[in-house]
């Protein structure tokens, strides 16, 4: 029970990414393999996840393999060590809804300032980094994803 506990972080992250992977292969009219598609993107990010949570399931296994050749001593000052506080917790949670909040904000407003808005709201929660700083960072990621994506990739953003 104790190793499932440490490996479902991993298998939710592919549980999501199948999600996702599915729903990129099942858009209409839209290759997976074709880099102008629409459904491309959503699939490589699948894929990604996919990767990063067999890594994460992976490394979990093999530290629990590791800690079980420890006594049980250095294994309950480890377990008291990986243990999340409320506060941390908290803020994890406030910081998930400010993701719901910016994906249901996207449906009223466009990708641009949408992003603009939450990637300041982020930094300022995240870190306590100075305004000026804060507003250089976030107008000069808008730009380069609008370059990136919008003038290389030529794809469209809602």
């Amino acid at each position: 029970m104790h190793t499932l506990k440490q490996i479902a972080p991993g298998l939710i992250m592919i549980f999501v990414s199948l999600l996702f992977l599915s729903q990129a292969i099942t858009m209409e009219k839209a290759s997976i393999f074709d880099p102008a598609g629409g459904s491309f993107l959503p699939a490589l990010i699948a894929l990604i996840m996919i990767v990063a949570g067999l890594t994460v399931v992976f490394q979990e296994i093999r530290k629990v393999k590791f800690t079980s050749n420890l006594n049980a001593s250095e294994n309950d000052k480890e377990d008291t060590e990986d243990k999340l506080t409320f506060k941390e917790y908290k803020l994890i949670l406030i910081y998930f809804l400010l993701i719901l909040i910016y994906v249901g904000v996207l449906s009223i407003v466009t990708f641009f300032p949408a992003t603009l808005l939450f990637l300041l709201l982020s930094m300022v929660y995240l870190r306590n980094v100075s305004l000026k700083v804060n507003i250089l960072v976030s107008i000069g990621s808008v730009v380069i994803i609008y370059l990136l994506f919008s003038q290389v990739f030529q794809i469209i953003f809602p």
